[in-house]
């Protein structure tokens, strides 16, 4: 097999040899992303005896993370999601055989939080990962540039162990959406993680806004308590496809978040450029780099319930203003595809095991 040229992560052209497929063993549906480059767990379940072990090891857990160490021992390396169950399982005991061989995608540990058991529990996670990933870790994939930092001083790490590729934004095979829709002054907010509910509505007291909120099941009681002040409808349990059916009506549609210092509103973005809505969203390191203040959305500070307010209210009054951001959103997403977004993972995976086998020239 003759060798390939790909594109490096910043940019320069690698010569690369084959990929050893033999050697990698993979997980999540990135393993599926990347065929070529590696084996799937799932496949060397498929052929596991007796047949009540695959059933048990089948769905994520710490019996698949066992499993997938024990399986995985006889490969060179290892690659699967940061947040798959049973990946701190398969870390901890790699860490073990002190093996740097750990690929994880979108690595984005959660932070310590809470008080009591809970509390505990986080602290001791963090302190296994922090163990662990210093021992084992080859590369991990972050969302946005900043979390490079971020995560190398969390966990000891060197920065240049982690790598960003952006989340996409779009399909290609997306239809361009319609951009420009009826002056209702529906505003539309939505999601489950590290949502700042609170500010949203205080922005909406004493507006005349048509406000619907969507939210996580378990929030939604606490949510409604507060909405009922506004008249906001409070949804939970939403298809995709209600959920992008309510973008497609809406005059502006609202990322509202806490500061969590973790990606996150990243698939919210990508909702609202298919749908065409233009963005009012709180800045936030998890959005860094996906849109641009007064290009491509109005950003706000975290907590600013008076930015808030008057970001919804000049989309509504000025709807061509909208139309602006929403269109130039759409053209820079792109850019920034799905397809294109598993291409790079490919090749960056790709370029990071030859130079660790020192099979790099440059």
């Amino acid at each position: 097999m003759r060798s390939r040229a790909a594109t490096g992560v910043n940019g320069r052209i690698d010569v690369l040899g084959p990929a050893p497929a033999d050697r990698i063993l993979g997980d999540s549906w990135y393993a599926q992303s990347v065929q070529g480059l590696c084996r799937r767990l799932d496949d060397e379940i498929n052929a596991l005896r007796p047949r009540w072990l695959q059933r048990v090891t089948r769905h994520p857990g710490v019996a698949r993370g066992l499993l997938f160490w024990f399986i995985g021992a006889r490969f060179d390396y290892v690659v699967t999601t940061q947040r798959s169950r049973g990946t701190l399982a398969l870390v901890a005991l790699d860490a073990l055989l002190g093996r740097r061989r750990v690929i994880l995608f979108e690595f984005m540990p959660a932070p310590v939080r809470g008080h009591g058991w809970r509390g505990l529990i986080d602290r001791l996670r963090h302190r296994v990962w922090r163990i662990a990933l210093k021992r084992v870790l080859l590369a991990a994939h972050v969302l946005t540039e900043g979390e490079r930092l971020l995560y190398s001083e969390r966990f000891g790490v060197a920065q240049e162990r982690f790598f960003c590729l952006p989340w996409p934004l779009k399909r290609a095979e997306d239809p361009t959406p319609a951009f420009r829709r009826a002056a209702i002054k529906s505003v539309v907010s939505s999601g489950r993680m590290f949502c700042d509910w609170v500010t949203l509505l205080k922005a909406a007291e004493g507006a005349d806004w048509d406000l619907t909120i969507i939210c996580a099941e378990e929030a939604r009681p606490v949510v409604e308590v507060m909405a009922q002040r506004v008249g906001a409808r409070v949804l939970s349990n939403v298809s995709l496809e209600e959920h992008q059916q309510l973008l497609a009506r809406a005059n502006v549609y609202v990322i509202s978040l806490h500061e969590a210092h973790i990606s996150s509103g990243q698939i919210r973005v990508m909702n609202a450029v298919r749908a065409g809505v233009p963005i009012v969203a709180t800045k936030v390191l998890g959005l860094e780099g996906y849109l641009k203040d007064g290009k491509t959305a109005v950003l706000v500070n975290p907590g600013d319930t008076g930015a808030m307010r008057r970001g919804i209210d000049c989309l509504l009054r000025n709807p061509d203003r909208g139309v602006r951001l929403a269109e130039t959103l759409w053209h820079e997403a792109s850019m920034q595809t799905f397809e294109q977004y598993l291409d790079a993972l490919k090749q960056t995976v790709h370029r990071i095991l030859f130079m660790n086998h020192g099979r790099v020239s440059n």
